[in-house]
């Protein structure tokens, strides 16, 4: 059992017996990521830029861009935003396509035009 406390999951457990009592997700503000504990080991997840281009092509092409600590949580990000039309028809794109991903600090431009 993991008891959900805020920002931090404590596993009880018992029969988990490496994870008992141990916090198995941080909180997200605290040092720029959040702490899990995989196989027994301590592993920093750290917030990251995803970014993926060349999507939801017509004329020219879009981009989608997220900050997360895994991909998953970029494109659960995404679809926070998005419209349930957009949703349907772009969801796919962000799974077949493969994001660029940036550390902080990060900047970049980008030109307009066509």
């Amino acid at each position: 059992m993991t008891l959900n406390l805020g920002a931090h999951n404590i596993c009880t457990d018992s029969s988990e017996n490496s994870l008992a009592g141990k916090q198995v997700a941080g909180n997200p503000s605290d040092s720029g990521g959040a702490t899990s504990i995989l196989r027994g080991k301590v592993k920093k997840e750290k917030w990251q830029l995803y970014i993926w281009d060349g999507i939801r092509c017509d004329y020219s092409c879009g981009i989608a861009f997220a900050v997360g600590r895994t991909k998953e949580e970029a494109i659960e990000a995404i679809h926070k935003v998005s419209e349930d039309w957009e949703w349907d028809c772009y969801a796919g794109e962000l799974l077949i396509h493969k994001p660029t991903v940036h550390d902080f600090p990060y900047g970049g431009w980008v030109s307009g035009g066509g």
